[in-house]
């Protein structure tokens, strides 16, 4: 746990019992740097269905555009 939290010191400018807290509180070394770092996650949007029916095809075209053509 030592080595844990002296690698979250040196991510963040957390002290070593403030890591150790945040360590306790959130059980994974890397969340808790990405609460240090606080990432502004946008909010999820209720799609409608037609909505979700184009995404899908444009991640298919996406996903099968960039698969090299065989011959």
């Amino acid at each position: 746990m030592d080595e844990t939290v002296e690698m979250i010191c040196r991510q963040t400018s957390y002290t070593y019992e403030e890591a150790a807290e945040k360590l306790v509180e959130f059980k994974d070394p890397l969340r808790v740097i990405q609460f240090y770092m606080n990432p502004k996650v946008p909010p999820l949007r209720n799609k409608n269905t037609h909505q979700m029916i184009f995404h899908e095809i444009n991640k298919f075209v996406e996903q099968t555009s960039a698969q090299p053509i065989r011959k």
